[in-house]
């Protein structure tokens, strides 16, 4: 069992973390070579980081030092004039400077995450002289969690408007907020000072000219919070992919942009709207010159951008779902339009997120389009339903991580997330799922399943998509991602505390199959490594049937060893609704090993299967890089050949007629989308079609070795053995699961005050890591209780984390 964790960790060792790469032991000897290996790759890292570092500077330097000295402007004209050409005309500098730095971060971002690997690979070569695992993404620490680190995992405002802000947190928003403000006030002030010491023009009013140029200034430093708003919504970003922040974190830094975007163009055009008003001239918000700011242009794009901000309220988004998501496609209006009123060069002080965003839109595009093949799919009981997908063999993923699914026949537009309830450690090629019917979406999806079953044979056959791949559902379905953290931070943490409300036990079930996985493998040497050693689960849930995922996993038919380890599995349940009956699990005759609640549903073996592609932003870094720059090529290029032979040709600027502005952001866009499209899309072909092949090779290798061996019996038939791993065990301690050894409580809701108070006292001088899954309301509590033992005399440290993921 150890010497196949070992071989299945080899394989798939562009996923491991730097946890990861201590914890799990190779029985190779140190060589010179692997030596060499290591040092100079640490080399390249150090080389890699000062670069980004430097990079980052460049780039919040150049926003600070432009309005004060003007160097910005002044180096736009340097670089322009160097790059004098008409290949590209005057919008080089203004590219080069202010998007590119952007640019360039991602690239070595995708670059450091690639040697990041790469170390790991040469590091698990050598001979462990120490035991003490390397617990973060920049540095070694100790086993105690560094004051750092500790400050993004300590809330400091719990509110139910902005939600649970940590330390961290608050350090990110007021940077952003001091640079906005600073670049506003030294645009705004010289200007407001020479109009005080200056004569205004006859009939023209200082406070009118003052609030023009306020509204000018804003709109330049609009450009600063739309080159940021754009990093953290990309969902595979490779910016915050280098700073371990997952999509499901980064979404709340968008809010927080997005606020202070959309009060700037708030500010921005209520201004201009007064002046307009006050002077009479309020047709002037439909002008459109063919110079210079297109008014009409802004105004589009103002009210789109109010249209996004109003449903984006707590209140609606909530309670209208759809209606927030839909109306949230106006972003495509916003960028347009803020690129007609600006113009091309303009524009490139904020182009390089927006880029990034579209090639990342453009990459999830390939793999969404994919239609999947569930291999299994169960309803454990009347609201519960288990989906398991098989997975390529390049598909790279973390213990905590989610995956979005479409089902078009419901909706084309709705992708819904669900967290992955499996390890990477598990020996199956699956990747599973829990779904809870909640809503139209998810009661469409039971009622597929169940129509499947009510009308075919599920040992015969399967429905067809449209790839000619059987699928056990009436309807097909699509996936993307997975998107998770980049480390498996939870094992840094010798203790761990998770706290599930609801559905939100799914990612605690990964965490769980994981920990088991790692102390089988490491078995005997588990004790002389800082694995996590003490797992405390509380859950609440509202009705007893909802315990029945809790059968999902058999801890000693994972880990056969853990009665004589020192890891300790603690489960407390809190029934809050107990009067509802328990469940009633039907237990079907022919295949005694399988526990079946209503249904099951199993994919015939000799058929095709389709995997979900790893061919993603998340996937393989070089491959990320290689298609950002060649879009980036073929954009530059298409966008000098339009400029060579459209525009110069037939409207050079020293023309009596200069060639329509709005005409060139056409021929912007239009490189745009040539070059992610084109050019990108070769790189992304030849991508698939490398995945496609691997993955054949997979599954001819699996026919001939027989990995894939089929049951018989009849509702067996098409399961993996490793779907009965589980269950298929001797013993009744192997056939002992998580509800067997919970602590079920009934008509009880947790005090998580008192539930610390408790667990300082059993956990002395420990930084034990709290994680949490579930409603707001669960959330929030936690965070307070965490919160509050800040201000308690303990050595204690609560770490607390978000494993919820809300729009």
């Amino acid at each position: 069992m150890a010497t196949t964790m070992i071989l299945k960790e080899e394989e798939n060792i562009t996923q491991l973390s730097e946890e990861e790469a201590q914890k799990i032991p190779l029985e190779s000897v140190t060589t010179p070579h692997h030596v060499l290996t290591l040092l100079l790759v640490k080399l390249l890292k150090s080389v890699v980081l000062v670069l980004i570092c430097a990079t980052f500077l460049f780039y919040i330097v150049l926003w600070l030092l432009t309005p004060i000295t003007g160097i910005g402007f002044r180096l736009e004209t340097i670089v322009t004039d160097r790059l004098s050409s008409h290949f590209l005309s005057n919008i080089s500098g203004t590219y080069l400077l202010y998007s590119g730095p952007i640019l360039v971060f991602s690239l070595l971002g995708l670059l450091f995450l690639e040697l990041n690997k790469t170390s790991f690979r040469a590091q698990r070569r050598q001979t462990r002289s120490s035991s003490r695992p390397r617990c973060g993404l920049w540095s070694r620490s100790s086993p105690r969690i560094s004051s750092w680190r500790r400050l993004s995992t300590q809330p400091v405002f719990v509110n139910k408007l902005i939600g649970v802000v940590t330390g961290m947190d608050v350090v990110v928003i007021l940077m952003v907020l001091f640079t906005v403000v600073w670049i506003f006030l030294q645009f705004y002030l010289p200007q407001a000072h020479k109009i005080d010491t200056s004569t205004p023009p006859p009939g023209t009013k200082k406070w009118i000219l003052k609030l023009a140029q306020a509204a000018i200034m804003l709109g330049r430093t609009l450009a600063f919070s739309i080159a940021l708003l754009f990093i953290p919504v990309s969902r595979s970003s490779p910016i915050m992919r280098m700073l371990d922040v997952p999509f499901e974190h980064a979404v709340k830094y968008h809010k927080w942009l997005g606020h202070i975007t959309l009060t700037i163009v708030f500010a921005h055009s209520a201004i201009f709207i007064t002046i307009f008003s006050y002077e009479n001239n309020i047709a002037h918000l439909v002008s459109w010159r063919a110079t210079g700011i297109a008014v009409l242009a802004g105004f589009i794009a103002a009210v789109s951008g109010m249209i996004m901000w109003i449903t984006s309220a707590h209140y609606i988004r909530v309670r209208f779902f759809d209606l927030f998501y839909r109306a949230h496609h106006l972003y495509l209006v916003f960028v347009v339009f803020f690129v007609f009123h600006v113009g091309v060069q303009s524009a490139g002080y904020a182009m390089g997120s927006i880029i990034l965003f579209f090639i990342d839109r453009y990459m999830r595009f390939w793999q969404s389009r994919r239609l999947l093949t569930a291999s299994s799919v169960r309803i454990l009981h009347d609201n519960l339903v288990e989906l398991k997908f098989l997975k390529s063999p390049g598909l790279k993923y973390t213990s905590l991580s989610f995956i979005y699914i479409n089902l078009p026949q419901i909706s084309y537009l709705q992708w819904h997330p669900f967290s992955i309830a499996s390890s990477p450690l598990d020996e199956t090629q699956e990747l599973t799922v829990y779904i809870k019917s909640l809503g139209t979406w998810t009661q469409s999806l039971k009622e597929s399943i169940q129509s499947s079953t009510n009308h075919h044979d599920i040992t015969e056959l399967g429905v067809m998509d449209r790839g000619g791949a059987p699928c056990p559902l009436s309807m097909a379905l699509s996936a993307e991602g997975p998107y998770c953290h980049e480390t498996n931070f939870f094992l840094r943490y010798e203790t761990l505390v998770l706290i599930a409300g609801g559905i939100g036990i799914t990612p605690f079930m990964a965490i769980l199959r994981d920990l088991l996985h790692r102390h089988q493998s490491l078995g005997q040497r588990a004790a002389g490594v800082l694995l996590p050693s003490t797992v405390e689960l509380v859950w609440c849930v509202r009705r007893t049937q909802d315990l029945d995922i809790l059968k999902q996993i058999c801890p000693a038919a994972i880990f056969q060893g853990i009665t004589d380890s020192n890891l300790k599995i603690v489960v407390k349940v809190y029934v809050t609704q107990p009067s509802v009956e328990s469940v009633n699990l039907q237990v079907v005759e022919d295949s005694p090993n399988l526990m079946i609640n209503t249904s099951a549903i199993a994919q015939p073996a000799n058929q095709s299967l389709r995997y979900i592609s790893p061919v993603a932003g998340t996937g393989n870094n070089m491959w990320v890089a290689a298609v950002i720059i060649s879009s980036l090529i073929g954009f530059v290029l298409m966008l000098g050949i339009f400029q060579t032979c459209v525009i110069d040709r037939y409207g050079h600027p020293t023309l009596e007629h200069p060639y329509l502005q709005w005409k060139q952001v056409v021929f912007f866009f239009l490189s745009m989308i040539m070059g992610i499209g084109g050019f990108g899309g070769v790189v992304m072909f030849a991508w698939r079609t490398l995945s496609n092949n691997a993955n054949q090779d997979l599954k001819e290798q699996n026919l001939s070795t027989g990995s894939l061996n089929i049951k018989t019996s009849k509702l067996e038939k098409g399961l993996q053995e490793s779907h009965l791993s589980m269950i298929d065990v001797e013993g009744s301690n192997m056939q002992s699961s998580l509800l067997d050894q919970a602590t079920i409580k009934k008509g009880e809701r947790p005090n998580f005050s008192e539930f610390f108070d408790n667990a300082k006292e059993v956990y002395v001088d420990a930084d034990v890591g709290v994680l949490v899954s579930g409603p707001e309301g669960l959330l929030h509590s936690v965070a307070v209780a965490c919160r509050n033992q800040i201000f308690k005399s303990s050595n204690t440290k609560f770490h607390f984390h978000s494993v919820s993921f809300s729009l």
